[in-house]
């Protein structure tokens, strides 16, 4: 819990540096230089609030690292040995779909050489169909149809799908190299020293 004193402290500071933030108006040099004054107090004020944070989070912090890293070689165990497992079961399971429509194409070609008829076709066909949910003693295994995307040529993908990258422009441009369609625009921030 944060105590009394530190809450006050800090809605105090934030409150006032908002409501002065608020009435500034700039429209001479002694009103900028007032701006100024205050943009310095606001960010000790900042200063503090933020001081103020970590003396409280930085504990818990240090706290959670040390539970992050004793849990995390479990964690990562665990879920490569499920990764591992749900790729053996995919691999298997795609070898029993390759069985399955050999024996269906088997009975379809009975069945267009007259030797079954539809209702034993449809009985050999349910027997050879692999279940699409299996029961187990602790729940139960499901196979979803999952599709994924796969580049074969990378040529042939219209440019609109190709994402700029901003970072590397922002880089090259203020280093001065010229790329069309971008321009390098100088804004004047203020600092502050206190």
């Amino acid at each position: 819990m944060i105590n009394q004193e530190v809450q006050d402290l800090v809605k105090s500071q934030s409150e006032k540096a908002i409501k002065f933030v608020d009435e500034v108006k700039i429209t001479s040099q002694k009103t900028m230089e007032d701006a100024g004054e205050l943009l310095i107090r606001v960010k000790k004020a900042e200063k503090l609030v933020i001081g103020k944070k970590e003396e409280m989070t930085k504990p818990i912090n240090a706290g959670l690292k040390v539970i992050r890293a004793f849990f995390k070689p479990y964690e990562t165990q665990l879920s490569d040995a499920k990764d591992n497992l749900v790729e053996k079961l995919r691999i298997y399971r795609v070898a029993l779909a390759k069985k399955e429509e050999i024996k269906i194409q088997k009975i379809e070609k009975q069945v267009e050489e007259g030797t079954i008829d539809f209702a034993k076709a449809e009985e050999k066909v349910e027997k050879v169909t692999v279940k699409q949910k299996i029961e187990t003693k602790s729940g139960e295994l499901r196979f979803r149809t999952d599709r994924k995307m796969e580049i074969v040529d990378e040529s042939l993908i219209p440019r609109k799908y190709f994402v700029l990258d901003a970072v590397k422009v922002r880089r090259e441009a203020l280093m001065g190299v010229i790329i069309p369609g971008v321009k390098v625009v100088e804004i004047k921030t203020p600092i502050t020293r206190y």
